[in-house]
């Protein structure tokens, strides 16, 4: 995602799967045994979050191409983009979603990966999320008037993994683009909301696997 569609987006929108958990399989031939574990003192803020905020994200990474390494996320570019405007979310249509939101320390507010990304279906009994597609979208919610803004926008080909609240108006968001049929590219995403600027840390190589 290169810098000018990256604010395109932005400027469209401030700037995505959300965090449910994928299937991972365990690297088990013995170049991946031997490997050592990262260095967090090395890593950037950034790429220590991947190891120890977004563990999803980064088992899902690992176990599909052991060399994966988060000391190999680089900031890349950055911008400012003035979102559209909010849009009310109806209560009875947000309702279903609230499970899935990933809310601020006083719950005013809630990062949403979910609502414009997935369907909420049945299945044994049990709600399950099935992708709606093709394109990707992240939104904030304001649960004290119920009005969501939108924050990242992307068309097909990328998934947004993880989200976390930084502090009250800093977030960081995790996903990946797809770059042919066995190879991704992980990015991360800092998003200041009054600042109403993106920086994005990009992974240097691509990763083997699929999305």
């Amino acid at each position: 995602m290169k810098l000018t569609r990256l604010f395109a987006i932005a400027a469209i929108g401030l700037c995505t799967s959300c965090t449910n958990n994928a299937d991972t399989e365990s690297a088990t031939t013995d170049t991946a045994a031997a490997q050592p574990e990262a260095d967090l003192s090395q890593l950037t803020p950034e790429a220590r979050m991947v190891q120890t905020a977004f563990p999803n994200m980064y088992m899902f990474l690992e176990g599909q191409d052991p060399s994966f390494d988060p000391a190999n996320f680089q900031e890349t570019e950055g911008g400012y983009g003035e979102p559209l405007p909010p849009r009310f979310f109806a209560p009875e249509e947000l309702e279903q979603f609230k499970p899935y939101l990933i809310y601020n320390t006083d719950s005013t507010k809630a990062i949403d990966l979910v609502s414009y990304n997935y369907i909420i279906d049945k299945k044994d009994g049990q709600q399950v999320l099935t992708g709606a597609g093709p394109d990707t979208e992240v939104g904030i919610i304001n649960l004290q008037n119920n009005m969501r803004t939108r924050i990242f926008f992307a068309g097909p080909g990328t998934v947004m993994r993880e989200g976390k609240w930084i502090d009250s108006s800093t977030v960081m968001l995790g996903g990946a683009e797809t770059l042919s049929n066995t190879a991704i590219k992980p990015f991360l995403l800092r998003i200041n909301l009054n600042e109403k600027s993106v920086q994005k840390f990009a992974y240097a190589d691509s990763v083997k696997g699929k999305l």
